[in-house]
C-alpha cells in the first residue's frame, strides 16, 4: 500500500446537506493524528444567489496527539467565490489532543446561481502532508425579496353619483415579502377629480397596509362602472426604483338613488330606547294617575256612606 496515502487516511464520511442545526462531519488520519473536520452550518440557509453568507467549520483533534501546523484550505469554484478581504488558507501552529478549532470563511454565491444543491471544496493538511480534498454540496434557493402592492377599495361615504362628492378610502397592502420604501402614490380617473393626487406613504413592509384617502368630485357621467387609477412608486433593498399600475373599479349610481340612500333611517336600538321610555312613562305617569283616580274617587264614596 503507497505510504503517503496511508498518512492521508480514509475518508468515513460523506459530505451531506449543510443544515444550521447539524453538524457534517470528515474523519481523517493524517501523520497518525487524528483529525475530524465538521461543516457545522452556514448562515443565511438557504443561501441566496447573489449575496454573502459564512460558512463555519469545526477541526477537531479527537485523539491524544498534538497536531501541528494543521491547514484548512477553501477551493471555491462557480458558482462560489471567496470575499476579497477572506483568507483562502488559515493555518494553526498547534492542535492540543482532544481540543478543537472553529474556522470561519465568508463566501458569495454569484447571482446567476442555479437554485438547488451547488458544491464547493474543501481541502485540508497537515506541514509534512499533501492536501486532502473533498466536495461537499451548500443548498441555494432565491428567497423572493420583492414587494407586490395590491390596491383595495375599501370605503365609498357617501355613495358615489355623478356630480356628487364622495370620500374614498383605498387600502395599499404588500402582499410579498420584500419591503417597499419611499412608497409614493398617484390616483387618477376618467370621471373624477381626485384630492390630493398624490400621497406619500413611505415604508411599506411586508404583510403591511396603509390607507389612501382620496376626496373624489365626480363629473356629469352615465352612473355606471368606472375606474381609479394608481400608480406606484417605490425602491426596493438595492435602491432600485419600482413602479407598478393597478386599478380598482368605483359604482356611480344615479342621484336619485343616492340622496334616497342619505335619508336616515331610524336605527333598531332607537325602537328599544323609545319602548323604554314609553314604559317608563305609563308607570310613573300613567299608572300612577289611574291610581291616585281610583283613590280619590273610593274616599269620596267612603265620606258619602258615613253621612247616612
Amino acid at each position: 500500500m503507497n505510504k503517503n496515502l496511508y498518512k492521508m487516511g480514509t475518508l468515513f464520511l460523506v459530505l451531506m446537506m449543510a443544515l444550521p442545526a447539524y453538524a457534517v462531519t470528515q474523519t481523517y488520519i493524517i501523520d497518525d493524528v487524528a483529525l475530524k473536520l465538521s461543516q457545522t452550518k452556514y448562515d443565511p440557509y438557504p443561501i441566496e444567489p447573489g449575496k454573502y453568507f459564512t460558512l463555519w467549520l469545526e477541526i477537531e483533534n479527537y485523539g491524544t496527539k498534538t497536531a501541528n501546523n494543521v491547514s484548512i484550505r477553501l477551493d471555491p469554484e462557480y458558482p462560489f467565490s471567496l470575499d476579497p478581504n477572506e483568507e483562502q488558507i488559515k493555518t494553526f501552529a498547534k492542535i492540543p489532543g482532544l481540543n478543537s478549532v472553529v474556522v470561519e470563511y465568508k463566501v458569495r454565491a454569484d447571482s446567476n446561481a442555479v437554485d438547488g444543491y451547488n458544491t464547493l471544496k474543501l481541502s485540508i493538511k497537515t506541514a509534512s502532508s499533501s492536501w486532502a480534498t473533498r466536495e461537499f454540496e451548500l443548498y441555494i434557493n432565491k428567497t423572493p425579496t420583492e414587494a407586490e402592492l395590491e390596491p383595495i377599495l375599501s370605503s365609498v361615504e357617501p355613495s358615489a353619483y355623478p356630480t356628487g362628492v364622495s370620500i374614498i378610502d383605498i387600502d395599499i397592502a404588500n402582499i410579498a415579502p420584500g419591503t417597499a420604501y419611499y412608497l409614493l402614490v398617484e390616483a387618477s380617473s376618467p370621471v373624477a377629480k381626485l384630492e390630493p393626487e398624490k400621497t406619500f406613504i413611505g415604508t411599506l413592509d411586508a404583510d403591511d397596509f396603509d390607507t389612501v384617502e382620496l376626496t373624489a368630485t365626480f363629473d356629469n357621467v352615465t352612473p355606471g362602472r368606472y375606474p381609479i387609477n394608481l400608480v406606484m412608486r417605490y425602491k426596493d433593498d438595492e435602491y432600485n426604483k419600482i413602479t407598478e399600475e393597478k386599478t380598482v373599479y368605483i359604482n356611480l349610481i344615479s342621484k336619485e338613488k343616492a340622496l334616497e340612500s342619505l335619508k336616515k333611517k331610524t336605527p333598531t336600538y332607537m325602537y328599544v330606547i323609545y319602548a323604554i321610555i314609553i314604559i317608563l312613562l305609563l308607570k310613573f305617569f300613567v299608572i300612577n294617575w289611574v291610581k291616585k283616580t281610583y283613590e280619590f274617587f273610593s274616599q269620596r264614596k267612603t265620606k258619602k256612606g258615613y253621612k247616612r
